[in-house]
């Protein structure tokens, strides 16, 4: 794959009429059908907390959801993952997303702060050189 270019993003694929049914074996927290129309209506993110709830709390495994749904079972795995942390951490967790605000911002402030380091010397140097 090296050199190769790759799409920035896949379109997740539609649920296919076949899988829209709701007579899965264990409990679902939502029908196929109701996450294809949240994908189309609320968006990706839903649509991503809902698949993983799915495999989570439908007692099916993440393979078996993920080919119903048309995704990859290793994105699934992820989705799966982040929402046990959110489980576990409770909704006041820090996302991938803050987190990664969060180390530029800091990066932002060391940087700053050396700046200001410089002009504070510099300033003191100056100073200096005009009281001769």
């Amino acid at each position: 794959m090296r050199g190769r270019l790759r799409s920035p993003a896949r379109p997740v694929q539609p649920i296919p009429p076949a899988l829209r049914t709701s007579h899965f074996p264990g409990p679902s927290p939502t029908s196929l059908s109701l996450l294809e129309d949240q994908l189309d209506q609320r968006g990706a993110e839903e649509f991503r907390r809902n698949a993983a709830k799915l495999a989570l709390d439908g007692g099916r495994s993440i393979r078996e959801v993920a080919r119903e749904l048309g995704v990859n079972h290793e994105t699934l795995r992820n989705w799966v993952e982040a929402l046990r942390r959110e489980r576990r951490d409770g909704p006041a967790a820090v996302s991938g997303e803050e987190r990664a605000e969060l180390a530029r911002l800091r990066r932002r402030v060391a940087e700053l702060e050396l700046e200001k380091e410089v002009l504070r010397k510099a300033a003191v140097f100056f100073a200096r050189e005009t009281d001769r």
